[in-house]
């Protein structure tokens, strides 16, 4: 996904399945900054920590508020393909759908079978014991 800066296109280091997120906080934004009268610079996106990271020259309440709605939506949405998804862990936090975490689990490196990566991954999705549903 490419956005706007300065006048400038940057592209935007997370999943597919964000970008709808994204898109709709952009426009959310882009009608605040009409309503005050302002022209609002994205300064940053990314992924931190398995969440949609936004980062606007402008965080005042009223920008934080549609920004922190979009970082918690981010956080039930698969990175990759956009359906509904939950935090994974295998050192590095991931946001994904029961289909892509069991494809990045089967995938995993062999330096990866260690007991941390089997409990949060295999009991999950292999078992499907923690969850007893789809995500």
């Amino acid at each position: 996904m490419d956005i706007l800066r300065e006048g400038r296109e940057f592209k935007v280091p997370v999943g597919e399945g964000w970008y709808p997120i994204i898109a709709d906080l952009v426009r959310e934004i882009r009608e605040i900054d009409e309503r005050l009268g302002k022209k609002s610079q994205v300064l940053q996106i990314k992924e931190k920590f398995g969440a949609l990271r936004f980062y606007l020259d402008d965080m005042s309440e009223e920008y934080r508020e549609v920004v922190s709605r979009a970082e918690n939506k981010s956080l039930e949405t698969c990175e990759d393909c956009g359906a509904p998804g939950k935090m994974y862990s295998d050192g590095w936090m991931l946001t994904l759908c029961r289909e892509h975490a069991l494809e990045r689990w089967q995938n995993r490196f062999p330096w990866k079978q260690d007991l941390a990566w089997e409990r949060c991954w295999r009991h999950d999705i292999v078992n499907n014991s923690e969850t007893g549903g789809e995500n």
